[in-house]
């Protein structure tokens, strides 16, 4: 394998539903929709928390609480984020609008800028006739600060559309400069004034993009609720265009028979139209047996792009204007897929007092086909799944989990109760909403308290926003805010989040920290002291206001849950709760990378050199200079970004830095040199200032003595990993964090590579100590292999790879998305294995022996081959080998581990520079094959263990054949000897060679000898292979070492069998050689 090409095979180089029953008929085909529900509930990717985790993303920050009234739904949609220049709409705007039992509503609005610039936000009121606009308030919004409507003149002057009453009904447009991430509270108080007591409130994101279809769960007519209490359902749909649009509205059935009612209005330009108390709506047909309720979905198709939300309203009687008792506003969506996810499964988990909360699902299938859903209930901690079931949906049908034995099915996740969050796969697109519900008491007719009903979404971003964070904040006289995150981490693989809460003034943190989400598992914010422990804004009457950013390593789930408490502590009474998907809207766009340290001054190895330990190397005392790359993966300069240096944990320097755009910059650390080994780590941004895309890249740590690489990249080549590491999910975004990975995960396995002669296992260390980028087709530089060879004049590196362009790129790295060992755009192993070689390793696989084209084994007994029969079986199913090193790691294909032979091999030259070659294969490949004992003392022993007294021994030696490490054995013994009483012979130095070493290299590997015994009449073969000579000369047995080896003896004579015709453990069973005992080893 002196001189692999390409290890791009990835191969070891042998060269270089049940439908809802009626209202009167059982239970309710609701979700038991006799949930009540203080909050709301907006369709984005959301996850469920629990245990009454708070959870916001767009709130009043001084404000009490918001909530809806009930002639007028809410503002909702997908996604609430915006692009530069485009405008986001909430569906609703009122100012002390009234509800039927004398309150009155009030909206506010939160707005985010999630990045360092300052941005113009406007706000334009519209009134629902689509007349002249009611205000306009324009505002400028520091970087990483907020804007809160709460208590604003120019806000609380908005025009009154009745000015008779003093109110206004309405809507909003957000039109920003860059993005942004807006959320809508509405309040219900007691009283005419913005700031009187708040009795219900509901945050919702606002829709960023209007559509000509959209869909809600729910049609809810006089469907019972607990207590003698009744659901209704009311849609308002906004007009944003300068055209009316012409809407149909369709309620299906959950069975899939039917449209039960369709109606068709016209909502004019920059107009509203409400089907509370529109008499179409009011006379939609019953579905119950009793005739007196419905219960369906909604679909709105329009001819011009609208935004439109669904107000669930749980009342205190059976007439749609009945008083209110608690409602939810849930926009429609625009989108269907067939991947889901809800954040919570929640079966009687506690929250305070007497109240418990539970989770139910409600799936609808939009299309003329029936569907197959999977449901799946995730444990929070990533272990075994709780449950996992399989429904049918009719076209144009619904599910709804609420009775369904499947869901009630689920375990118990602790005794007497059941936490998790579910996902749903489709074979056809569908959406849905998890509906959590409090109720008074342990059982799942226990009364409703509080209700909140959120969309099922994809997991699509790593950024995800919200704009509350709330601690102990007041609201109404005796009541606080608090606010909770959960995130859930939909992939197979763990996740890493980055949170930062940040101060809504926007001059900096409160809190910033890094958390793990195992595989398929959560992360609760309410008991984490990170979240907990956050700075306060007022230290005085200890609370906290601001808002929250949170970047994974792959997309994720979240939830903002805002929960309002009689009380100043985090487990006082709830009052109310309201659960907000986290904005997936604004994304960061900046990454910056720390890439890799280098050292200066730049040293050449010595070629040839007879003390690498020093030569080479900077001398005791010297001034030396630790080097960080930092890459901007952004098309805007970073500016003054802070950078910290740290040697063995302790802070070394800090400082800033500017990085140009789509640039590097590099930051020094003066150091004096010594040869004994420490930690140099450096961070950019290392307590998380900007916004990036990702956040895990921006440390690296080395050891000061490490072994240095150097790697050169075609241009292409590295564009297309920066294109694509990211889709990977782990934290990557460049070729830079790919290369770190694979030196980090080479460190790993050495770290691990621990054995009897090595039980620190392999002691160097790796550094990425270069990368250059060079046009295509410029490698090789000096001549050689493109790869092998990128450039044969450097020798400040120990170990160098190029990475050249060419047609396989595509093909070889194309998995983006598997995290394993076997995709190579994730780990390549078989690129440390070659350099593996560049150390100067050899292919541990060629001591196995093959007989294949090439390889022979014309040994014969009782004139018939050996092979393929009881004295030398094949050992696997291709019958091309008859024996396998029993040695297995990284030079044996390509790891998990260095095997045992190649570890104590690199710890021999433990901090050495190279000095015969930095590349693949170096003059001195292999070397160490030589050291072998002066005397080697073979012991034959019986399959029992016993020793065999004037046994014959005759040694068969390797010739040459045709290949990569070829062996061709012929009939003639190159050694005959007679085994003493003990069973002992001496084999001299090197018994695979008659000159005296061992040859390892295309078309000849002499490193494995064949042995026959012959004990009587008994004959039986096997093998002694030149690393474990080596081994013991290691150990320290340079004059003699000793060995063992068991046969299988057969009776001579006896008819050659087929190795077909034998047990399966004789088939595989070969004779090893063992017992080595451990003494002191050489180089360790």
């Amino acid at each position: 394998m002196a001189r692999r090409l390409l290890r791009r095979t990835g191969q070891r180089c042998r060269s270089a539903a049940a439908p809802p029953s009626g209202k009167g008929g059982g239970a309710p085909a609701v979700a038991a929709l006799s949930d009540e529900r203080r909050d709301r509930r907006h369709p984005l990717r959301l996850i469920s928390p629990l245990a009454l985790v708070s959870i916001t993303s767009a709130a009043v920050a001084a404000s009490g609480c918001v909530a809806p009234q009930d002639d007028e739904p809410l503002a909702s949609v997908a996604q609430p984020a915006v692009d530069a220049g485009e405008r986001q709409h909430s569906p609703v705007y009122v100012k002390n609008w009234p509800t039927t039992d004398g309150r009155t509503q009030w909206s506010n609005v939160v707005i985010v800028n999630p990045s360092a610039q300052p941005v113009s936000v406007t706000l334009v009121v519209h009134p629902t006739d689509g007349g002249p606009r009611l205000g306009v308030v324009s505002k400028t919004i520091a970087g990483f600060a907020t804007y809160n409507a709460y208590g604003d003149p120019a806000w609380n002057g908005i025009a009154e559309s009745d000015p008779a009453n003093h109110r206004s009904l309405g809507w909003i447009e957000l039109q920003s400069s860059a993005p942004v991430v807006a959320s809508h509270r509405i309040t219900i108080r007691d009283g005419s004034t913005y700031d009187a007591p708040a009795r219900l409130f509901e945050d919702e994101p606002f829709i960023k993009s209007p559509s000509t279809r959209l869909l809600s769960s729910y049609f809810l007519k006089n469907w019972p609720a607990s207590g003698n209490k009744t659901q209704w359902s009311n849609i308002h749909v906004v007009n944003p265009g300068p055209v009316a649009a012409h809407i149909t509205v369709k309620v299906h059935r959950n069975d899939g028979s039917g449209v039960l009612a369709t109606l068709s209005r016209t909502v004019p330009a920059t107009g509203a139209w409400g089907s509370y108390g529109d008499a179409g709506w009011l006379a939609i047909p019953n579905t119950d047996a009793a005739n007196t309720g419905a219960y369906g979905w909604v679909e709105v198709t329009s001819d011009q792009p609208v935004v439109a939300s669904n107000r669930i309203s749980v009342r205190t009687g059976a007439t749609y204007d009945a008083p209110l008792f608690l409602l939810d506003d849930l926009a429609f969506t625009p989108s269907t897929s067939t991947d889901l996810a809800g954040s919570f499964f929640l079966r009687n988990v506690p929250a305070t007092g007497t109240l418990t909360q539970w989770s139910n699902l409600v799936v609808n299938n939009p299309s003329p086909t029936p569907t197959d859903v999977v449901v799946t209930v995730h444990r929070t901690d990533g272990g075994p799944d709780l449950g996992s079931f399989t429904r049918t949906i009719p076209a144009m049908g619904a599910w709804n989990a609420y009775g369904d034995p499947g869901w009630n099915g689920i375990p118990d996740s602790t005794p007497g109760r059941s936490i998790g969050w579910v996902e749903i796969h489709a074979s056809n697109p569908v959406f849905g909403t998890n509906r959590v519900v409090l109720r008074d008491g342990s059982a799942p007719s226990a009364p409703v308290a509080l209700l909140d009903e959120e969309p099922l979404v994809q997991a699509t971003e790593n950024s995800l926003f919200s704009s509350l964070y709330l601690k102990n904040w007041p609201a109404s006289a005796g009541v606080t805010q608090w606010s909770s995150a959960v995130v859930n981490n939909p992939s197979a693989y763990p996740v890493t989040i980055t949170v930062r809460i940040r101060k809504v003034d926007g001059s900096g943190s409160l809190a910033s920290f890094t958390r793990t989400i195992p595989a398929k598992g959560w992360w609760n914010a309410s008991n984490d002291p990170g979240w907990t422990g956050a700075t306060e804004t007022d230290a005085l009457n200890h609370r906290s206001i601001g808002w929250v950013e949170i970047n994974a390593s792959a997309p994720v789930l979240g939830l903002d849950r805002v929960v309002l408490r009689q009380g100043t502590t985090a487990d006082a009474p709830v009052v109310l709760l309201d659960g907000t998907p986290l904005s997936a809207g604004a994304r960061a766009t900046q990454d910056l990378i720390a890439g890799w340290i280098s050292r200066a001054p730049a040293l050449d190895y010595v070629w040839g050199s007879a003390n690498p330990a020093v030569e080479g190397w900077p001398a005791a005392g010297s001034s030396v200079t630790w080097r960080a790359h930092v890459r901007n993966r952004s098309s805007a300069a970073a500016t003054a970004v802070p950078y910290r240096w740290s040697i063995d944990g302790a802070v070394a320097a800090t400082g800033t830095v500017n990085v140009p755009a789509n640039g590097m910059a590099t930051v020094e650390l003066p150091w004096t040199w010594t040869s004994s080994r420490r930690e140099i780590a450096f961070s950019i941004d290392p307590d998380d200032v900007v916004s990036e895309t990702h956040e895990i890249n921006n440390r690296i740590a080395v050891d000061s003595d490490a072994i240095s690489v150097g790697l050169w990249v075609e241009q292409s080549v590295h564009d297309y990993f920066d294109d694509h590491q990211r889709e990977l999910g782990a934290g990557s975004n460049s070729w830079e964090d790919w290369a770190q990975r694979q030196v980090r995960m080479w460190n790993e396995m050495f770290a691990a590579s621990i054995y009897p002669e090595a039980p620190s296992g392999v002691l160097d260390r790796i550094r990425l100590d270069k990368v250059v980028v060079v046009p295509d087709d410029a490698l090789p530089l000096a001549g050689g292999y493109p790869t092998n060879n990128p450039n044969l004049n450097d020798r400040t590196v120990d170990l160098q790879w190029g990475f050249p362009n060419d047609a396989s790129i595509g093909t070889f790295y194309g998995d983006h998305a598997t995290r394993s060992s076997s995709n190579p755009f994730y780990y390549e192993a078989s690129l440390l294995h070659e350099l593996g070689h560049a150390r100067y390793l050899v292919d541990v696989y060629g001591f196995n022996v093959h007989v294949s084209a090439g390889n022979r084994i014309d040994i014969l007994e009782n004139g018939a081959p050996i092979v393929g029969t009881p004295y030398m079986p094949y050992v696997n199913s291709w019958r091309d080998a008859v024996r396998y090193t029993p040695y297995t790691g990284l030079m044996n294909g390509n790891g998990p581990t260095v095997d045992r032979h190649s570890a104590v091999a690199l710890n021999l030259i433990r901090g050495r520079r190279a000095t015969l070659g930095n590349y693949n294969a170096p003059g001195n490949l292999g070397a160490y094959l030589n050291d072998l004992p002066a005397q080697n003392e073979l012991t034959v022993r019986d399959a029992s263990g016993a020793a065999l007294p004037g046994a014959s021994v005759k040694i068969y030696r390797a010739g040459p054949g045709v290949g990569w490490y070829a062996k061709v054995y012929d009939n003639t013994a190159d050694m005959s000897l007679t085994a003493d009483a003990a069973g002992k012979v001496l084999l001299g130095r090197c018994p695979f060679s008659a000159t005296g070493g061992i040859i390892h290299t295309n078309n000849h590997s002499n490193g494995v000898a064949i042995v026959r015994v012959q004990s009587g009449d008994r004959v039986g073969y096997g093998f002694i292979e030149a690393t474990d000579f080596n081994l013991e000369y290691w150990r320290g047995r340079t004059a003699l070492g000793r060995h063992e080896l068991r046969v299988a003896l057969r009776k001579q004579g006896t008819a050659a069998v087929s190795v077909d015709e034998l047990a399966p453990t004789e088939r595989v069973s070969r004779p090893l050689v063992v017992k080595h005992e451990v003494s002191d080893l050489v180089g360790q």
